[in-house]
């Protein structure tokens, strides 16, 4: 029996709306939970243009800012408070560790229903966190921790095993071509001066976790010059010193581009995905390459491991060295056509199956109450 009232009001917060996977997760999940129920954002920093000029496709989403100072801001609590008053929503859906401070002390006053979406595995800012969280048991129950993978999930529930996890996978919506497509395939065909050359395409936050580093050293090797490597994303840093690194390291294989909206202009003419991260939750950018049948070659990071089964669908490596990263790479390079066909197919039907935006969201739905 489906005890879910007819509509909700759900309250989806988190700290800001830039390029991260987790704004991007909690956009589309607002557009499609707003389907059936009365669903808003609410934005602990202020939105700059462009995260405007970003979000403008999501113009019927209700979005409200706190306009939070950098740093910790006494006045969020009292923002906070007046906006559940104002909104009663039925459930508080919040989102990233900024949140977590000033959101979990309102369940104890406000009796909504709490969720909290853990992004990311077992690091050593949720060690932090959730030691402060173990210790007080009064969250225990009123809150429900969600983690984004299985691995994540047992990672979790093994260090708490007092707390209780919950599983929701991301999801994603289907990809969309721009009209930039032409472009792209020039701007690609320019890079490589060869068509026999493979395209790999790494996307992400630009810095010492997404270990892009590590990727360009692989890829200035010469048994790799029968390929290119294009980078997209951006350094957060003022000063942009891991990105300055990273260019003084690339050779004629390696192409950073900065920042791009039409990411899967770019995934659709790539050969497969290259990820390299220390520390994952379970990446969008993954999830987009398995909607389109890309094979993936990533470290043995968080949820990576539950998306990427050797042979299968991809290539996973042994551990997060340069040295086993190339045998990963080397495996791809040596798959036959018949076998990328497979791996396209596999990722395509994983995605159906598993990582729809529909699912994601039904899945959520049945937290809620």
């Amino acid at each position: 029996m489906d005890l879910r009232p007819e509509k909700m009001k759900i309250l989806q917060v988190i700290s800001g709306l830039g390029i991260g996977g987790a704004e991007k997760l909690v956009l589309d999940l607002t557009q499609e939970l707003s389907e059936s129920n009365d669903v808003i954002i609410c934005v602990l920093k202020n939105i700059d243009i462009e995260e405007l000029t970003r979000i403008k496709e999501f113009s019927k989403i209700r979005i409200y800012t706190l306009k939070k100072s950098k740093g910790f801001d006494l006045r969020v609590y009292f923002k906070i408070f007046k906006l559940f008053r104002r909104l009663n929503p039925d459930v508080v859906h919040f989102h990233l560790d900024a949140t977590i401070k000033y959101i979990i002390p309102f369940s104890l006053f406000f009796k909504f229903n709490y969720v909290y979406t853990i992004h990311s595995d077992l690091n050593n800012e949720k060690l932090r966190i959730f030691k402060k969280l173990n210790s007080s048991r009064i969250f225990w129950k009123k809150i429900k921790y969600v983690c984004i993978s299985k691995n994540i999930q047992h990672e979790f529930q093994s260090r708490y095993p007092k707390m209780k996890f919950y599983l929701v996978e991301n999801g994603i919506k289907e990809l969309s071509l721009s009209e930039e497509l032409p472009k792209v395939c020039n701007e690609i065909q320019g890079f490589s001066n060869n068509f026999n050359k493979k395209v790999l395409i790494s996307v992400g936050r630009l810095d010492e976790n997404k270990n892009q580093k590590m990727l360009i050293d692989v890829f200035n090797k010469p048994n790799f010059n029968n390929a290119i490597l294009v980078i997209i994303g951006e350094d957060p840093s003022p000063d942009k010193s891991y990105l300055n690194n990273l260019k003084n390291e690339c050779n004629k294989n390696v192409f950073i581009l900065g920042p791009k909206s039409n990411i899967a202009d770019y995934l659709y003419y790539s050969d497969a995905v290259c990820l390299a991260s220390f520390n994952e939750g379970l990446p969008i950018f993954a999830l987009e390459a398995l909607s389109l049948g890309k094979p993936i070659i990533s470290t043995p990071a968080g949820g990576m491991v539950d998306i990427v089964h050797n042979e299968i669908n991809g290539y996973l490596s042994l551990d997060f060295s340069s040295e086993n990263y190339a045998v990963a790479l080397n495996s791809f390079f040596a798959a036959n056509f018949i076998e990328n066909e497979n791996i396209k197919k596999a990722n395509r039907e994983k995605y159906l199956e598993n990582y729809t935006i529909q699912r994601c969201s039904e899945k959520y739905l049945n937290l809620y109450v």
